[in-house]
Protein backbone atom coordinates (compact mmCIF):
# COMPACT_ATOMS: atom_id res chain seq x y z
CA UNK A 1 0.00 0.00 0.00
CA UNK A 2 2.83 2.42 0.85
CA UNK A 3 4.46 1.70 -2.53
CA UNK A 4 1.21 2.47 -4.39
CA UNK A 5 0.87 5.75 -2.51
CA UNK A 6 4.45 6.68 -3.34
CA UNK A 7 3.87 5.77 -6.97
CA UNK A 8 0.78 7.96 -7.12
CA UNK A 9 2.61 10.92 -5.59
CA UNK A 10 5.40 10.49 -8.13
CA UNK A 11 2.89 10.36 -10.98
CA UNK A 12 1.09 13.47 -9.69
CA UNK A 13 4.36 15.38 -9.50
CA UNK A 14 5.39 14.12 -12.93
CA UNK A 15 2.09 15.37 -14.39
CA UNK A 16 2.58 18.78 -12.78
CA UNK A 17 6.13 19.05 -14.12
CA UNK A 18 4.89 18.08 -17.59
CA UNK A 19 2.41 20.95 -17.43
CA UNK A 20 5.01 23.38 -16.07
CA UNK A 21 7.61 22.54 -18.73
CA UNK A 22 5.25 22.37 -21.71
CA UNK A 23 6.01 24.72 -24.59
CA UNK A 24 2.48 24.57 -25.92
CA UNK A 25 -1.08 23.98 -24.68
CA UNK A 26 -1.95 20.63 -23.08
CA UNK A 27 -5.12 18.82 -22.10
CA UNK A 28 -5.34 16.71 -18.97
CA UNK A 29 -6.83 13.53 -20.45
CA UNK A 30 -8.49 12.07 -23.52
CA UNK A 31 -8.08 12.77 -27.21
CA UNK A 32 -8.02 16.12 -28.95
CA UNK A 33 -5.88 18.76 -30.65
CA UNK A 34 -3.67 19.23 -27.57
CA UNK A 35 -1.53 16.43 -26.09
CA UNK A 36 -2.86 14.70 -22.94
CA UNK A 37 -0.94 14.84 -19.70
CA UNK A 38 -2.18 11.54 -18.20
CA UNK A 39 -4.17 8.49 -19.26
CA UNK A 40 -7.42 8.50 -17.26
CA UNK A 41 -8.01 4.73 -17.40
CA UNK A 42 -4.67 3.83 -15.85
CA UNK A 43 -4.19 6.96 -13.68
CA UNK A 44 -7.65 7.65 -12.20
CA UNK A 45 -6.19 8.30 -8.74
CA UNK A 46 -3.69 10.77 -10.24
CA UNK A 47 -6.45 12.65 -12.07
CA UNK A 48 -8.58 12.71 -8.90
CA UNK A 49 -5.76 14.26 -6.86
CA UNK A 50 -4.96 16.81 -9.55
CA UNK A 51 -8.64 17.83 -9.61
CA UNK A 52 -9.17 17.62 -5.83
CA UNK A 53 -11.96 20.20 -5.28
CA UNK A 54 -10.73 21.10 -1.79
CA UNK A 55 -7.24 22.00 -3.03
CA UNK A 56 -6.93 21.65 -6.83
CA UNK A 57 -3.43 21.41 -8.26
CA UNK A 58 -4.53 22.34 -11.79
CA UNK A 59 -7.09 24.42 -13.65
CA UNK A 60 -8.92 23.35 -16.78
CA UNK A 61 -10.69 25.42 -19.43
CA UNK A 62 -12.16 25.14 -22.91
CA UNK A 63 -13.73 21.74 -22.29
CA UNK A 64 -16.20 22.05 -25.18
CA UNK A 65 -13.72 23.46 -27.72
CA UNK A 66 -9.99 23.14 -27.12
CA UNK A 67 -9.40 21.81 -23.58
CA UNK A 68 -6.43 23.31 -21.79
CA UNK A 69 -4.80 22.69 -18.42
CA UNK A 70 -2.42 24.71 -16.24
CA UNK A 71 -1.04 24.91 -12.72
CA UNK A 72 -2.74 26.48 -9.74
CA UNK A 73 -0.67 28.15 -7.02
CA UNK A 74 -0.83 24.88 -5.02
CA UNK A 75 0.42 22.88 -8.01
CA UNK A 76 3.18 25.39 -8.64
CA UNK A 77 4.42 25.18 -5.04
CA UNK A 78 4.56 21.39 -5.28
CA UNK A 79 7.02 21.40 -8.20
CA UNK A 80 8.80 24.76 -8.11
CA UNK A 81 11.82 23.19 -6.44
CA UNK A 82 12.32 20.95 -9.49
CA UNK A 83 12.23 23.77 -12.02
CA UNK A 84 15.30 25.47 -13.43
CA UNK A 85 15.84 28.94 -11.95
CA UNK A 86 15.41 30.58 -15.35
CA UNK A 87 12.01 28.91 -15.82
CA UNK A 88 10.47 29.75 -12.45
CA UNK A 89 9.44 33.27 -13.50
CA UNK A 90 7.59 32.26 -16.68
CA UNK A 91 5.76 29.42 -14.93
CA UNK A 92 4.84 31.68 -11.97
CA UNK A 93 3.61 34.33 -14.40
CA UNK A 94 1.20 31.86 -16.00
CA UNK A 95 -0.10 30.90 -12.56
CA UNK A 96 -0.47 34.51 -11.37
CA UNK A 97 -2.42 35.67 -14.43
CA UNK A 98 -5.41 33.54 -13.35
CA UNK A 99 -5.48 34.69 -9.72
CA UNK A 100 -7.70 37.37 -8.18
CA UNK A 101 -5.93 40.67 -7.56
CA UNK A 102 -5.16 40.40 -3.85
CA UNK A 103 -4.17 36.72 -4.11
CA UNK A 104 -2.07 37.56 -7.18
CA UNK A 105 -0.11 40.26 -5.35
CA UNK A 106 0.61 37.96 -2.40
CA UNK A 107 1.67 35.16 -4.74
CA UNK A 108 3.99 37.40 -6.77
CA UNK A 109 5.59 38.90 -3.66
CA UNK A 110 6.19 35.41 -2.32
CA UNK A 111 7.79 34.26 -5.59
CA UNK A 112 10.08 37.27 -5.94
CA UNK A 113 11.20 36.93 -2.31
CA UNK A 114 11.93 33.20 -2.54
CA UNK A 115 13.14 33.07 -6.15
CA UNK A 116 14.89 36.37 -7.01
CA UNK A 117 15.71 35.09 -10.52
CA UNK A 118 11.97 35.38 -11.31
CA UNK A 119 11.92 39.16 -10.80
CA UNK A 120 12.48 39.99 -14.48
CA UNK A 121 9.39 38.01 -15.49
CA UNK A 122 7.19 39.00 -12.55
CA UNK A 123 7.99 42.69 -11.96
CA UNK A 124 5.72 44.00 -14.78
CA UNK A 125 2.84 41.84 -13.56
CA UNK A 126 3.37 42.87 -9.94
CA UNK A 127 3.61 46.55 -10.90
CA UNK A 128 0.37 46.33 -12.88
CA UNK A 129 -1.37 44.55 -9.99
CA UNK A 130 -0.27 47.21 -7.50
CA UNK A 131 -1.43 49.95 -9.87
CA UNK A 132 -4.84 48.30 -10.26
CA UNK A 133 -5.20 47.81 -6.53
CA UNK A 134 -4.42 51.49 -6.00
CA UNK A 135 -7.06 52.45 -8.57
CA UNK A 136 -9.58 50.14 -6.92
CA UNK A 137 -8.77 51.61 -3.50
CA UNK A 138 -9.21 55.17 -4.80
CA UNK A 139 -12.49 54.16 -6.42
CA UNK A 140 -13.67 52.69 -3.12
CA UNK A 141 -12.68 55.85 -1.26
CA UNK A 142 -14.54 57.96 -3.81
CA UNK A 143 -17.66 55.83 -3.33
CA UNK A 144 -17.37 56.29 0.44
CA UNK A 145 -17.02 60.05 0.02
CA UNK A 146 -20.11 60.11 -2.21
CA UNK A 147 -22.06 58.00 0.29
CA UNK A 148 -21.01 60.30 3.13
CA UNK A 149 -22.17 63.34 1.13
CA UNK A 150 -25.50 61.66 0.34
CA UNK A 151 -25.94 60.83 4.04
CA UNK A 152 -25.19 64.46 4.94
CA UNK A 153 -27.71 65.74 2.40
CA UNK A 154 -30.28 63.19 3.55
CA UNK A 155 -29.83 64.16 7.21
CA UNK A 156 -30.31 67.82 6.29
CA UNK A 157 -33.42 66.92 4.28
CA UNK A 158 -34.72 64.85 7.19
CA UNK A 159 -34.33 67.80 9.55
CA UNK A 160 -36.32 69.94 7.13
CA UNK A 161 -39.00 67.22 6.89
CA UNK A 162 -39.26 67.12 10.68
CA UNK A 163 -39.60 70.89 10.75
CA UNK A 164 -42.37 70.69 8.12
CA UNK A 165 -44.12 67.96 10.13
CA UNK A 166 -43.87 70.03 13.32
CA UNK A 167 -45.38 72.99 11.49
CA UNK A 168 -48.23 70.80 10.22
CA UNK A 169 -48.88 69.42 13.71
CA UNK A 170 -48.92 72.92 15.17
CA UNK A 171 -51.43 74.01 12.56
CA UNK A 172 -53.48 70.88 13.21
CA UNK A 173 -53.56 71.53 16.95
CA UNK A 174 -54.64 75.13 16.38
CA UNK A 175 -57.39 73.88 14.09
CA UNK A 176 -58.55 71.33 16.67
CA UNK A 177 -58.58 73.98 19.37
CA UNK A 178 -60.86 76.07 17.22
CA UNK A 179 -63.14 73.11 16.56
CA UNK A 180 -63.22 72.26 20.26
CA UNK A 181 -64.24 75.77 21.21
CA UNK A 182 -66.81 75.88 18.40
CA UNK A 183 -68.31 72.63 19.71
CA UNK A 184 -68.74 74.19 23.15
CA UNK A 185 -65.65 72.67 24.78
CA UNK A 186 -62.84 74.39 26.62
CA UNK A 187 -59.17 74.48 25.72
CA UNK A 188 -57.04 73.27 28.68
CA UNK A 189 -54.03 75.31 29.76
CA UNK A 190 -52.06 72.11 30.47
CA UNK A 191 -52.01 68.57 29.03
CA UNK A 192 -54.07 67.30 31.97
CA UNK A 193 -57.87 67.63 32.16
CA UNK A 194 -59.16 70.59 34.12
CA UNK A 195 -60.95 69.34 37.27
CA UNK A 196 -64.45 70.49 38.10
CA UNK A 197 -64.78 72.20 34.75
CA UNK A 198 -68.26 72.96 33.51
CA UNK A 199 -69.54 70.47 30.95
CA UNK A 200 -70.14 71.86 27.47
CA UNK A 201 -73.77 72.28 26.50
CA UNK A 202 -75.46 69.29 24.94
CA UNK A 203 -76.13 69.61 21.20
CA UNK A 204 -79.75 70.30 20.38
CA UNK A 205 -80.08 69.97 16.63
CA UNK A 206 -79.00 67.13 14.35
CA UNK A 207 -76.54 69.54 12.80
CA UNK A 208 -74.98 70.18 16.23
CA UNK A 209 -74.79 66.44 16.91
CA UNK A 210 -73.13 65.76 13.56
CA UNK A 211 -70.65 68.57 14.21
CA UNK A 212 -69.75 67.20 17.65
CA UNK A 213 -69.30 63.72 16.20
CA UNK A 214 -67.06 65.08 13.44
CA UNK A 215 -64.93 66.98 15.96
CA UNK A 216 -64.67 63.89 18.18
CA UNK A 217 -63.55 61.72 15.24
CA UNK A 218 -60.90 64.23 14.20
CA UNK A 219 -59.58 64.61 17.74
CA UNK A 220 -59.38 60.83 18.21
CA UNK A 221 -57.70 60.42 14.83
CA UNK A 222 -55.01 62.92 15.81
CA UNK A 223 -54.65 61.25 19.22
CA UNK A 224 -54.21 57.84 17.57
CA UNK A 225 -51.41 59.21 15.38
CA UNK A 226 -49.71 60.83 18.37
CA UNK A 227 -49.79 57.54 20.29
CA UNK A 228 -48.59 55.56 17.26
CA UNK A 229 -45.58 57.84 16.80
CA UNK A 230 -44.91 58.02 20.56
CA UNK A 231 -45.59 61.75 20.85
CA UNK A 232 -46.36 61.83 24.59
CA UNK A 233 -46.96 65.57 24.96
CA UNK A 234 -49.30 65.69 21.98
CA UNK A 235 -51.22 62.58 23.04
CA UNK A 236 -51.73 63.90 26.59
CA UNK A 237 -52.93 67.24 25.29
CA UNK A 238 -55.33 65.56 22.88
CA UNK A 239 -56.63 63.23 25.59
CA UNK A 240 -57.47 66.28 27.68
CA UNK A 241 -59.17 67.91 24.72
CA UNK A 242 -61.18 64.77 24.01
CA UNK A 243 -62.36 64.40 27.59
CA UNK A 244 -63.28 68.10 27.79
CA UNK A 245 -65.43 67.72 24.72
CA UNK A 246 -68.11 66.08 26.87
CA UNK A 247 -69.96 62.78 26.31
CA UNK A 248 -66.62 61.15 25.41
CA UNK A 249 -65.69 58.03 27.35
CA UNK A 250 -62.39 56.19 27.37
CA UNK A 251 -62.58 52.47 26.60
CA UNK A 252 -60.18 50.71 28.96
CA UNK A 253 -57.01 51.87 30.69
CA UNK A 254 -53.62 50.62 29.50
CA UNK A 255 -52.67 47.54 31.52
CA UNK A 256 -56.21 46.95 32.77
CA UNK A 257 -57.56 43.38 32.71
CA UNK A 258 -61.10 43.23 31.30
CA UNK A 259 -63.44 40.73 29.63
CA UNK A 260 -63.14 40.72 25.85
CA UNK A 261 -66.00 42.33 23.92
CA UNK A 262 -65.64 42.65 20.13
CA UNK A 263 -67.93 45.73 20.17
CA UNK A 264 -65.41 47.76 22.15
CA UNK A 265 -62.16 45.88 21.57
CA UNK A 266 -60.18 45.31 18.37
CA UNK A 267 -60.70 41.79 17.07
CA UNK A 268 -58.42 39.02 18.35
CA UNK A 269 -58.86 35.94 16.09
CA UNK A 270 -60.29 32.95 17.91
CA UNK A 271 -60.88 34.78 21.20
CA UNK A 272 -64.36 34.22 22.68
CA UNK A 273 -66.43 36.96 24.29
CA UNK A 274 -65.77 37.25 28.01
CA UNK A 275 -62.21 35.95 27.92
CA UNK A 276 -59.92 38.06 30.09
CA UNK A 277 -57.64 40.35 28.08
CA UNK A 278 -55.14 43.11 28.84
CA UNK A 279 -55.61 46.61 27.38
CA UNK A 280 -52.54 47.74 25.39
CA UNK A 281 -54.07 50.97 24.06
CA UNK A 282 -57.29 52.70 25.12
CA UNK A 283 -60.22 53.31 22.83
CA UNK A 284 -62.90 56.04 22.70
CA UNK A 285 -66.65 56.15 22.42
CA UNK A 286 -69.13 59.01 22.12
CA UNK A 287 -72.27 58.70 24.21
CA UNK A 288 -75.41 59.65 22.33
CA UNK A 289 -78.98 60.27 23.43
CA UNK A 290 -81.21 57.60 25.00
CA UNK A 291 -78.32 55.39 26.17
CA UNK A 292 -76.91 54.87 22.70
CA UNK A 293 -73.21 55.21 21.91
CA UNK A 294 -70.87 55.47 18.96
CA UNK A 295 -67.49 53.69 19.12
CA UNK A 296 -64.94 55.95 17.44
CA UNK A 297 -61.81 53.94 18.22
CA UNK A 298 -61.76 50.39 19.59
CA UNK A 299 -59.30 49.58 22.34
CA UNK A 300 -56.35 47.35 21.46
CA UNK A 301 -56.08 44.25 23.68
CA UNK A 302 -53.85 41.23 24.07
CA UNK A 303 -54.25 37.88 25.79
Amino acid sequence: MAKKSADKESLVKEALLTIARAEGPLRLTGKGPNPAVVMPKTDKAVVAQLRDPSDPLIWESGKDAEPRVGLTAAGFRMVVGDLADENVGSVARGVAERLDMEVRINFLEECVAEYPMSAVELEPLLGDAVKRRGAARESGLQRERELAERRRLNEAALERCLAHAKSLRTGRIDELRGLLVAAGGTVPDSPMPVPNGSAPPEPVTDEDRDFRRDVAERLVSSWRDAVRYDKADASEYLEAAIENLGAMRRIGEVGESIPFDAIFHADVPGLPTGERVRVTRSGWQLELDHGEYYVIEKALVAT
